[in-house]
């Protein structure tokens, strides 16, 4: 079998909402491991809305993350987790896809 390497797409693109997305781009490896192992660690200990915030903003950037919180309403603690719990869990879905793909190809 002559099949030629590729290096796996390591670009994600996650969108939030329907009307008016906002999307975001972010590249799979090690780097985006160690933030959201961080990012879920961070819910191991007691944590303010604040915090969770900034959490937020280190996981996705306080651009996106800030355009994310506009619209969130109410801005509280389940709704930080929400935009969270909804990033990390499409990051996987994107993942495995890719992952898979690239065992079949």
């Amino acid at each position: 079998m002559d099949t030629p390497f590729t290096f796996l797409d390591r670009a994600v693109t996650l969108r939030f909402y329907e009307e008016d997305p906002v999307e975001l781009r972010l590249y799979l490896g090690d780097a985006l491991e160690e933030k959201i192992a961080a990012a879920v660690g961070h819910y191991d200990a007691p944590h303010t809305l604040e915090e969770d915030v900034e959490n937020f903003r280190t996981l996705v950037g306080e651009k996106t993350a800030d355009r994310l919180l506009e619209r969130a309403e109410p801005l509280d603690r389940l709704s930080v987790l929400e935009l969270l719990s909804y990033t990390i869990r499409a990051c996987r879905e994107e993942q495995g896809k890719k992952l898979t793909a690239l065992a079949e190809g």
